[in-house]
């Protein structure tokens, strides 16, 4: 895997939902936990330890913050079996066994806390404000993920979904032949999409660096789901090794099923939403019910669009301010950090980790 960039959190119809249990977590991995707090220099400290790593000439994985795209969560190096990530909420986390599969790294040390105290009052504030930004952002998701999980129930029907796994069954015969082998594939667990202040953000350069061909699926009749689980199942089974990722908007659902070593991945989007540097196949699912069924449904499916968009726009706005309270907490640590000598540590962890 070349440097690639994906999110492992996402703002879903369920709250915060995380895949971070699943980051830096092969055997003999080591996850360095991060505890410090807002504008103390996390994003900045594993920034720095990405870009010594492809200094160096070794592939990275750098995870990007959900709530802020901008802001950098987690940066995995798998040549080293070594990840340093964010521990701290909403993506709490702890190690396994503490000194054999994690540790922790407090970086909150080189804020002068004393000093930070004299803004206890302003601090508490606009940190009640911000999570109540939050909770109003995922009651508008949990609306829009309700809105979105009706749409399609009109199709599901048993000859429909029969129709959808044979079409799914039959690109997997294309792309990885009809033999089994002796092991399954692996699967990791990732977002290739996030819904966040900037609005809806999806990788798309992820996307196109590990798979240059995608086949698009149609999705307006809620069948893509179906068709992905699919191609997981059966892909996997005949060995292949995937990731997979989630919707951002309701998780137990798929958004998308990337096959790196195979160059392909299958994606469910409507044609503004396909990607742009890739060989597109599209596989057109929502002509697979009858029309007369199709008819029907019309006006259900574009009046369920339309709210979901206009959910998703609210929910949105409120984790752009959200942002804005965030950005206001941070500067009132951020001058009383001690710049030097987080730098001087930054470089001990790098010569310590490329010596």
């Amino acid at each position: 895997m070349d440097n690639t960039t994906f999110f492992l959190g996402a703002n879903s119809a369920q709250g915060f939902y995380s895949l971070y249990s699943d980051f830096a977590s092969r055997p003999g991995d080591m996850l360095h936990i991060i505890k410090a707090g807002p504008g103390t220099g996390k994003s900045t400290f594993m920034r720095k330890i990405g870009q010594a790593a492809e200094e160096r000439g070794y592939e990275v994985e750098y995870i990007i913050c959900s709530g802020d795209p901008d802001s950098l969560d987690g940066v995995y190096i798998p040549a080293l079996g070594v990840g340093f990530a964010d521990g701290t909420a909403p993506h709490v986390l702890d190690p396994d066994f503490f000194g054999v599969t994690g540790t922790y790294l407090d970086l909150g040390r080189f804020c002068d806390t004393n000093a930070v105290r004299a803004h206890g009052g302003q601090i508490v504030d606009v940190t009640r404000r911000y999570k109540a930004q939050y909770a109003a952002a995922y009651d508008y998701l949990a609306a829009a993920g309700r809105v979105d999980e009706v749409r399609g129930a009109a199709f599901h029907t048993p000859d429909i979904l029969a129709a959808v796994r044979r079409r799914a069954d039959s690109a997997v015969r294309r792309e990885f032949g009809t033999g089994r082998k002796n092991a399954p594939g692996s699967v990791t667990r990732r977002f290739l999409s996030a819904i966040s202040c900037q609005g809806l953000v999806f990788l798309d350069d992820t996307l196109s660096a590990l798979c240059p061909r995608v086949y698009c699926l149609e999705n307006r009749c809620g069948l893509a789901d179906d068709f992905l689980q699919q191609v997981l199942s059966s892909a996997v089974a005949a060995g292949a090794d995937a990731i997979v990722c989630p919707s951002p908007l309701r998780p137990e659902t798929l958004e998308a099923v990337l096959f790196p070593a195979q160059g392909v991945a299958f994606l469910a989007c409507a044609p503004k939403q396909a990607p742009e540097n890739a060989e597109l196949r599209w596989v057109h699912l929502d002509s697979i019910p009858e029309k007369t069924l199709l008819r029907s449904q019309r006006r259900a499916v574009l009046d369920n669009g339309k709210l979901k968009t206009s959910l998703l726009e609210k929910a949105c706005g409120h984790l752009e301010a959200a942002k804005s309270l965030h950005d206001l907490l941070e500067t009132y640590y951020r001058p009383h950090l001690d710049v030097q000598g987080l730098n001087g540590f930054t470089k001990d962890i790098i010569l310590e980790l490329f010596s």
